[in-house]
């Protein structure tokens, strides 16, 4: 397995999509924190079939271990994504298996994961964000975690390069930066939200997670409600054959418990009429009066 380094999820993103440009499926194993920043950056970035989000704040389930994020390639030049906890159950210590192409494995990851993913390439991640030193890191410091992972086989040796093209990789990857930061201005700006923002808004408020709670029975159209308010642009709907609302945003579906898969039940409540009005009127009346 070898090493890699990044400068942040923004650049894993980019890195994974590549490879599902080139028809690969690639699988990134990292805790919450990053997995939900690199979940939000490639859907910003990228165009992705979110099938199945399945992760919430470790205050709502009580789950702090590892998350497989999967990229699945499609012919269309599109790929799909999955999501969710590397363990079948919270609490176990049996991680799931998966058969991809390539995949990037956090540093600290638990290291009977490799055992359970089968991949032609497989790389072990370590992101400079994570760096205790929040400066920018440059590998150069006494302490840095990251100095003694560099191989010097991957390393640019300067006085074999040829320096106009490598000013010119220099100039490319500052250009992309100044993009992406463009891009995050813009969302910032115009109350854009991503993934992590509302899960982390769910924690604060509501959590932490009691699957007893009334938010999850009669008090979810309310909550939806609630997210709808505080993270507008979204849309609610009602799953017709469970009973429940939940809010979406962005394409990725929520409730008190976090992520929640999507549905082909889903009908969105503002087209909930044409769907079956008396049904609708009977909601109203049991749900929500």
């Amino acid at each position: 397995m070898r090493n890699l380094i990044v400068e942040n999820t923004i650049e894993l993103a980019e890195l994974m999509l590549e490879d599902a440009a080139e028809g690969y499926d690639t699988l990134a194993v990292l805790f919450y924190d990053d997995a939900v920043k690199l979940v939000s950056d490639i859907l910003l970035v990228g165009e992705i079939n979110p099938i199945e989000i399945d992760i919430s704040h470790p205050d709502l389930n009580g789950y702090s271990d590892e998350y497989y994020v999967d990229l699945k390639a499609m012919t269309d030049g599109t790929c799909d994504m999955f999501v969710a906890p590397a363990k079948s159950e919270y609490g176990t210590k049996e991680y799931l298996t998966d058969s991809v192409d390539i995949a990037y494995i956090d540093g600290d990851a638990h290291s009977s994961i490799v055992k359970k993913i089968e991949a032609e390439d497989m790389y072990e991640v370590n992101i400079i964000d994570d760096c205790d030193d929040e400066e920018e890191c440059d590998l150069d410091c006494d302490e840095c975690p990251f100095a003694d992972l560099i191989d010097e086989d991957d390393v640019l040796d300067d006085e074999d390069e040829d320096s106009e093209e490598e000013d010119y990789f220099k100039s490319l990857i500052d250009f992309i930066r100044d993009v992406t930061k463009e891009i995050r201005d813009y969302f910032t700006e115009h109350e854009l939200f991503t993934t992590e923002d509302i899960l982390e808004f769910i924690a604060r408020r509501f959590g932490p997670y009691d699957e007893d709670s009334e938010w999850m029975r009669s008090n979810c159209y309310y909550f939806a409600a609630i997210l709808n308010e505080r993270f507008p642009g979204g849309r609610i709907y009602y799953d017709v054959v469970v009973g429940h609302f939940v809010y979406e945003y962005g394409g990725v579906f929520y409730d008190y418990s976090g992520v929640i898969p999507f549905s082909e039940d889903f009908v969105a409540w503002d087209n909930f009429d044409e769907y079956d009005s008396y049904q609708k009127d009977r909601i109203i009346r049991d749900c929500i009066m």
